[in-house]
């Protein structure tokens, strides 16, 4: 699922791990554990910050960015 302002990509995988990623550039941002939670669905709430997972009636969030985003716009422009 994209984040609402379309520049990153927030996945699930089988590995119980959740990853954010740079959506034009396809670069890892951000991996968050979900041990024991393969998630059937996703969701990012509206300013961009929060994710949700959820598979059944367990849902867990996490705060993926309390990094502005303006920080890790000059992370990656000095990586």
């Amino acid at each position: 699922v994209y984040t609402p302002d379309g520049r990153r990509l927030v996945t699930a995988g089988w590995d119980d791990t959740i990853r954010v990623w740079d959506a034009a550039y396809g670069r890892e941002l951000l991996a968050l554990s979900a041990p024991g939670l393969i998630p059937v669905a996703l969701a990012v709430s509206p300013d961009g910050r929060q994710i949700a997972a959820g598979v059944g009636t367990t849902v867990r969030t996490w705060e993926a960015f309390p990094i502005p985003p303006d920080v890790l716009a000059r992370r990656r422009l000095t990586d």
